[in-house]
Order: C-alpha cells, then sequence, then structure tokens
C-alpha cells in the first residue's frame, strides 16, 4: 500500500524546535510506506535534504515554494539542515522543485546525486524568469539536462528551468502517467549498477528547456537523443532577438528527428526553410507543432511550402504570428495537413485566410485566428484586417467540418479600448457552422464609413445574432427572433467591445436553445462626461438592457451562467443591486422560477455624471452549478 500526503503552505517551522516536530511528525508518517509528497513550503523553512531522510521511501517528491524577486533574497535565511548528511541513495523517480533560488539549487544538486533511478525531472516554471534581471538570469543556478542526464541514466523526461507555466497540463499528465513503482522494486546493487546504467543510456524522451542558457550544448543533446525523442520544447529569450540563428538553423537542417511527435519553438531563431526540413524528418509521426516569436513573423509562401511533406497525422497547428504571402500559400499549407483539427494562427500583415482554404478543413473541430494590427495611441479606431474572406465559414461548412469552437481576436486591449475592430462581414458566415458550441468574438466592428455609429452597430449586432440562431438566411428579419428550423447548438457565446447590449439582442438570445454561458465584455473607451441615456431609464444602467436580462434568465432554460464585464450605471443603485433585488423579488413571488445568485466586483466613479463602473456582474444558476447558501 502506498500513501501520499500534500503539505500547502506550512505556516509552522520558523525554529530549530518547530522542524524538528514536524520532521519527526513526517517520519512517523513515512513509516507505513509514504511514497509521494509535496510541499508547498512558502519560506523556506525546511532543508530538502531533512525531508528526504526521513522519508527513504518517497518516488515521487515536488517541492514548491513562492516567487521572489532576487532582490528580496536576503530577506531569506538558507534552512538549516538539521540531521546529518545520509549517503544511502534515493528512490525517485519524479522530482519536481518549482524555484530557482540558488540555496534551493544547491540542494537540488546533492539530491541528483544520489538518485541512479531518476526518470522525471522538473525545473521551475517560467514566472520565476521573469522576476530577475537579465544580470540575475546570467548569474542564476541552472540545473541543466547535460548535469542530471550525467547523474541519472534512467532520466527520460526533463523539464528545464523557466520553459514552462506554471499552471501548465502537462505537468500534471507527466505525473499521471508515472507509474507507481514498489521501492524494492527499484533498489539495484552496486555490483549491477553500471551495468544497467550503460543498457539505460540515450533514453531521453521529452526535452523542455530554455535554449537561450546554451543553445550549443541542448544541440548536442538533441543531436544524441534523435532515436528516442518524441517531444521537444525549446524556449528562446524574447529579450535578446536573433539569438544565435546559424545554429539552430543548422540543426533543424542536420538532425534527424523520426519519432517526433511535438515540436514547440518559442524565440527560436532560425529559418522556416530549416524548420520544414526538421518536419519531414518526422513526417510519419508529428502530431503538434508550435511556432511561437516575440519578434519575428513566420513568413510561409508557395515556393517554402513546396518543399513540406504531406504530414498526415498533424492534429495541432500553432504559428503565432505568421504572414501568407497570398492566398494560394494558405491552401499549399492546408493542402499537406489533411487530419488537422486544432488550428491557431496570429495574422501579421497576412492576406485574409481564403474560402479555397476552407474546403481543405474538414477534419477541423478548433479555430483561433489572432489580428495583432494594433493602433497608434492617436490613431482613430477603425474596423480591422479581415482575417477571413467573406464566405470563409460557408465553405467550411460546405467542407463537411464539425468544427465546435471559433474564436477570433483583435489584438485589442480591452482595459483601454486600444485596437481594431473584427469587421461583421467575415462573421455572419458562422451561422452556417451546424456543430458550433463555442463562439469567442473579441473585439467588434463598431466604427462605420469613418465614424461610430451605435445605431448600425445594433443593426448589424441583430443580423449576426439571428444568423446564429437560423444559419445563413438573406430573408431573416434582422430584427425578430423566431424559432429556428435547425436550432443553432452554441452552448457558450463569448463578446468583446459591445456598446449597448439592446433588448432586442438579448431577446434573440432567448431562442438559443442549448445557450449555457454569455460573457458580454462591454465597450469602455466613451466619453463619461457626455454619456447617453439609459437603455432603460427606470433601469438606471447605461448599457445593458436589465429588463432583456431578466427575461433571458426566466425564458432560457439551460442558462447556467451570465457575465457581464464593465456594466455602467447611474446614481447610487449599482447593476449587480438591481438585478439581486429584482431577482429576490421574481423568485419570492414564483416558487418554481430557477434561482440565480448575483456576484458583483468592484465598481469605481468616472465622470461628472455620477456614472458608476463595475468591473464585473456575474449571475450564476445555483442549481446547475449544485451552489448552497
Amino acid at each position: 500500500m502506498h500513501f501520499i500526503i500534500v503539505f500547502c503552505f506550512c505556516s509552522g517551522g520558523r525554529t530549530e524546535e518547530e522542524q524538528s516536530l514536524f520532521l519527526n511528525l513526517l517520519r512517523r508518517l513515512a513509516s507505513n510506506q509514504l511514497t509521494h509528497l509535496n510541499l508547498e513550503d512558502d519560506g523556506f523553512k525546511f532543508s530538502i535534504l531533512d525531508l528526504l531522510s526521513v522519508c527513504p521511501n518517497l518516488t515521487h517528491f515536488s517541492y514548491h515554494t513562492n516567487t521572489i524577486p532576487y532582490r528580496f533574497l536576503r530577506c531569506y535565511t538558507e534552512p538549516i539542515q538539521l540531521l546529518p548528511y545520509d549517503q544511502t541513495s534515493y528512490n525517485l523517480i519524479y522530482l519536481h522543485v518549482a524555484t530557482t533560488i540558488p540555496f534551493i539549487q544547491y540542494q537540488v544538486q546533492s539530491i541528483l546525486h544520489k538518485t541512479p533511478n531518476l526518470k522525471y525531472f522538473i525545473g521551475g516554471y517560467k514566472e520565476t524568469d521573469t522576476y530577475m534581471d537579465a544580470h540575475e538570469q546570467k548569474s542564476q543556478i541552472i540545473i541543466t539536462p547535460q548535469f542530471v542526464s550525467s547523474l541519472c541514466s534512467k532520466l527520460e523526461y526533463y523539464i528545464g528551468d523557466g520553459s514552462y507555466e506554471k499552471e501548465d497540463k502537462l505537468i500534471q499528465n507527466i505525473l499521471r502517467q508515472t507509474p507507481t513503482l514498489l521501492p524494492g522494486a527499484m533498489t539495484t546493487n552496486s555490483n549491477n549498477s553500471s551495468d544497467n546504467n550503460d543498457q539505460q543510456k540515450n533514453q531521453l524522451y521529452y526535452l523542455s528547456v530554455c535554449s537561450y542558457k546554451n543553445a550549443n550544448s541542448i544541440i548536442r543533446i538533441l543531436s544524441n537523443n534523435k532515436d528516442t525523442i518524441n517531444y521537444i520544447k525549446l524556449v528562446g529569450s524574447d529579450l535578446e532577438p536573433r539569438n544565435n540563428p546559424s545554429a539552430w538553423t543548422r540543426a533543424f537542417q542536420t538532425i534527424s528527428m523520426e519519432h517526433l511527435h511535438t515540436l514547440c519553438c518559442e524565440n527560436i531563431d532560425c529559418s522556416m526553410d530549416s524548420i520544414i526540413a526538421l518536419l519531414n524528418t518526422c513526417s510519419n509521426t508529428i502530431q503538434d507543432v508550435q511556432l511561437q516569436h516575440s519578434h519575428e513573423s513566420h513568413i510561409l509562401d508557395v515556393p517554402t511550402l513546396e518543399s513540406l511533406q504531406t504530414l498526415p497525422q498533424l492534429r495541432i497547428l500553432t504559428v503565432k504570428p505568421v504572414t501568407f504571402v497570398n492566398k494560394y500559400s494558405v491552401v499549399a499549407l492546408f493542402k499537406r495537413l489533411p487530419l488537422l483539427e486544432n488550428l491557431i494562427f496570429n495574422l501579421k500583415e497576412s492576406v485574409p485566410l481564403p474560402d479555397e482554404a476552407a474546403l481543405l478543413l474538414k477534419n477541423l473541430r478548433h479555430l483561433t485566428l489572432e489580428d495583432t494590427y494594433v493602433l497608434d495611441e492617436h490613431e482613430t479606431r477603425l474596423v480591422g484586417p479581415p482575417l477571413v474572406s467573406p464566405i470563409f465559414f460557408v465553405s467550411l461548412s460546405q467542407s463537411g467540418s464539425k468544427i465546435e469552437s471559433v474564436t477570433l481576436k483583435d489584438g485589442k486591449d480591452i482595459g483601454i479600448g486600444n485596437g481594431v475592430g473584427i469587421p461583421f462581414v467575415s462573421l455572419h458566415g458562422l451561422g452556417s457552422l451546424p456543430s458550433l458550441k463555442t463562439l469567442d468574438v473579441r473585439g467588434l466592428e463598431r466604427n462605420f464609413n469613418g465614424e461610430r455609429n451605435e445605431e448600425k452597430e445594433e443593426q448589424h449586432m441583430l443580423k449576426f445574432l439571428n444568423n446564429l440562431l437560423h444559419g445563413c438566411d438573406n430573408n431573416t428579419n434582422s430584427n425578430k427572433a423566431t424559432v429556428a428550423s435547425s436550432p443553432t447548438k452554441i452552448e457558450n457565446l463569448i463578446l468583446y467591445d459591445l456598446s449597448k447590449l439592446t433588448y432586442n439582442m438579448l431577446n434573440i438570445l432567448n431562442y438559443f436553445p442549448s445557450l449555457q454561458e454569455l460573457t458580454v465584455y462591454m465597450a469602455i473607451d466613451v466619453d463619461w462626461d457626455n454619456i447617453e441615456s439609459p437603455v432603460r431609464s427606470d433601469s438606471m444602467c447605461l448599457n445593458v438592457d436589465l429588463y432583456g436580462v431578466l427575461e433571458l434568465l426566466r425564458r432560457c432554460k439551460t442558462l447556467k451562467r451570465v457575465s457581464f464585464r464593465w456594466p455602467k450605471s447611474c446614481g447610487e443603485r449599482l447593476t449587480s443591486a438591481y438585478l439581486h433585488d429584482k431577482l429576490a423579488e421574481q423568485q419570492e413571488n414564483d416558487i418554481q422560477l430557477r434561482k440565480y445568485y448575483v456576484f458583483n466586483g468592484e465598481f469605481s466613479q468616472a465622470g461628472e455624471n455620477d456614472i458608476r463602473l463595475e468591473n464585473s456582474v456575474v449571475i450564476i444558476n445555483t442549481k446547475m452549478f449544485n451552489i448552497k447558501f
């Protein structure tokens, strides 16, 4: 039998006496074959070496601390090691130390000298690097893959410091993949350890590393493990553009990775030709490609793409940013990706995706398109360049695609209103997608013929929502909702940068038969002192029709959650307070009415008209979320 213990944010251990008490308790718990220990220590109170000494049967150990800027480290003292150093080897197969603090790293180095069976090593997450300036990053102690593999011959997974996000799902996936091994089965004696080590050489399968630490040594590791590696994530520095491009270009052109299924390159400076050369070596196995760069766009043209072989197993493609020279280059790419399911593009000075390309995406399930075009500070907000051709989504439907989610982003900073809107002409075809369940439109068009016009914005919104409800029917009355002959399957609808959410808009949403979550970000880049009259004068909400909201809550049977960001109210009564009181009144009069709870956010005042702005108002269906009060 195996036991797992998780200690979160230990508050004791500030004195040697408290540390001794904790270690004695842990020793007694560990006597029952404790194999997994996860410690979240917020003040470096315990020596890792002491923890391992009292838990001799551990196979999995995770240690997390608060992220602390290097300049504040002097406020913390290195934990005192209370127990004598033990020469006995550890049984660890999984070690995750989420910090790059030097005195912790030195302890980790000592541990690695005594973990011959280690298979999984995970260092500090990416945010630990962001808390350091350039000098601190260069002087920090890094536990390199070369160091770990030289001591741990069974190493299969290496995730280096700063190469992953704190909430990275891959970490949880790896932990679930690790086998639960009996400590006895892990033990090797000195007589046969050297033979076993020789047999285990060159078995690295998973490599995630910050390449700017030492690019040439990373390239050697790739070359030495090219026959086994199936996952590569390389993270370069966004502070140093054009970081050793010739080295990576040469490496990708010369190293063959026949078993590679995932390639992630973040701020890696190399030619597109060299990436294609690498992909051609694993054309029958590659399933996921992610290319991201902070400074350079990935330029794709037909001559470059002609050298790319068909990738029959590729399911996921992410390129940020990407510049297609013309529509033929888009078609050339998609012809080589017959089973593509998840597509994420950040388009920069690129042609929109043409309808000819949509016909090649019959297996597409998830689509995310972003636009990098952002306005200068004093530039007038205009409509942005189209992300897709006007009939792209109609063609996608004709291809037989069962697409489930679409996300369209205009590059707009929602907090300050800087950016460009997605033209409605690109949105109306979304109604032709019969399997669409999630739609996220981040940045709606609000300028028409060079000026802002809320009346035209509402007309376009009504047509857009009706198209979602009924499909692309030019005969549909844009101002009146009727029951759709082929009901939309949309469950989650997210809209950004809407001037006003009117009663007519909300009335159409009443007929969405599967709608579960509605999230609307109201536009806030307005003239506070010349604010218009409320949508409904007695509700005193200036940009959301609250009568329409109450009607939606009453009539939409599937609704679980409604969320508004930045609703504006006039006078003493906030939007959240009005909804709370009205819902309570309705529920008191009708016991059959579904129960909702209103969560209010913070609010601020602006302008001379006593305008109040709430950062969020969330309405939850308590029954569907099993909330009890």
